[in-house]
Parts: structure tokens; C-alpha cells; sequence
């Protein structure tokens, strides 16, 4: 077992890097201390880094692109674009920054979902490398629409919505996103099961 050392992750929230303790170079699930949100952080060490472009070679990344918008019209606009009217909504002020974090145009996602619409995006991406992005989010300072502040949406490819949607027919394949305990490793599940909801196999992926 590697003894435990301190290593340097990402916040996905923010993009503030810090060092946290940790036994290994996978991600961990820990607080920023510097937006105070709580949730997986990607290591950005060296190793941690050539560890992801080797899972590259055996998990084809989603090329596809990331849109954002700003205030109440900018939302609106962007349900009307995407036909989505069950948006997800952050309101607790941690998650409130003064601009958008999230930079728009091409982005590079990892085919494991870390909990539902929510992707991973590849260290090498173009854009917003080591972020996570959910499929479509509104960040709104009150629990209503007129309050939101930004948000942004992912274009879905064909493949995407295969991970998302269960498929019709006698098989359905699901996906959804495993935290292991101790909080240092993030995988996925993907299992088949036939039209009765019996388990016919599964493969796990670390992500």
C-alpha cells in the first residue's frame, strides 16, 4: 500500500487547486477550501494524468460542445434550444460565482457518468479540462426561475443519450455512478438486464 502523502487536486466547481492527504492518485471526494463545496476532486499529479491518458486507449472520449447563457431570458432561451424543462437548480450561495466557470465551445467528456447527467471531462480536453458538467444546469441565487444567475447545457450526442436513456426493447442498459466508501475512487456500472429487470450481466470502468 503507497503511504499517504499529500497530493494536488482541482476543484470542478471553482478550479481552485489545493493539496489534500491521500494513499493513492485516483479522485477523491472532499471539500474545497476555497468554495466550500463538497465533492469529487480530479488529481491533477503527473501520474494521475498519464493513469487517464492510458484509460484513453480502451475509453473513446464524447467530443461534443458545451453552451452557456446568463440570467432568466438566457435560460428560457436555452429550455427553448434544447426542449428541457426539468433543469437542474443550484442555490445554495457557495455555488453563486461573480462570472460563469464554465467556458463554452468544444469539450472532450469521459464515457462514465459520475452521478446522474453529470460528466466528467478529460484532462486533455480543448475546454474546461478536469470540470464536471451536468447535461443542463441553472445556477439561481433563489428557489425561483426568474432568480437564476447562469447556467449551461451540453449537446447530446447519439452516444450520450445511450449512457442516459434506457433503450426500448427487450434489453435496457443502465448506468449510474458508483462513490466507493473511503472516497477515493469514482467507477461506473453498466448493466444489462432483460425486459423482466433481471440482471444478464454488467461491466464496471474507473474513471
Amino acid at each position: 500500500m503507497n503511504k499517504k502523502k499529500s497530493k494536488v487536486y482541482r476543484c470542478a466547481d471553482c478550479n481552485y487547486i489545493f493539496s489534500a492527504v491521500s494513499d493513492s492518485y485516483d479522485n477523491i471526494r472532499t471539500l474545497c477550501p476555497r468554495c466550500d463545496v463538497h465533492g469529487i476532486k480530479r488529481c491533477i499529479e503527473h501520474r494521475a494524468l498519464e493513469a487517464e491518458a492510458q484509460r484513453r486507449l480502451h475509453q473513446p472520449l464524447f467530443k461534443t460542445r458545451v453552451y452557456t447563457f446568463k440570467d432568466y431570458d438566457g435560460l428560457m432561451r436555452a429550455r427553448f434550444e434544447t426542449e428541457e424543462n426539468l433543469a437542474t437548480f443550484k442555490r445554495h450561495r457557495h455555488h453563486i460565482f461573480d462570472t460563469n466557470p464554465v467556458v463554452p465551445g468544444e469539450v472532450w467528456l469521459t464515457p462514465c457518468l459520475t452521478q446522474a447527467n453529470t460528466w466528467d471531462v478529460a484532462a486533455e480536453s480543448p475546454t474546461n479540462a478536469g470540470k464536471q458538467l451536468k447535461s443542463f444546469v441553472t445556477y439561481c441565487e433563489q428557489n425561483t426561475l426568474q432568480s437564476a444567475c447562469y447556467g449551461h447545457y451540453l449537446e447530446m450526442t447519439d452516444d450520450m443519450r445511450a449512457l442516459t436513456s434506457p433503450q426500448k426493447g427487450p434489453e435496457q442498459k443502465m448506468l449510474s455512478g458508483v462513490h466507493l466508501a473511503n472516497g477515493t475512487n469514482v467507477s461506473c456500472d453498466h448493466t444489462v438486464s432483460d425486459k423482466n429487470g433481471n440482471k444478464t450481466a454488467s461491466k464496471r470502468c474507473h474513471g
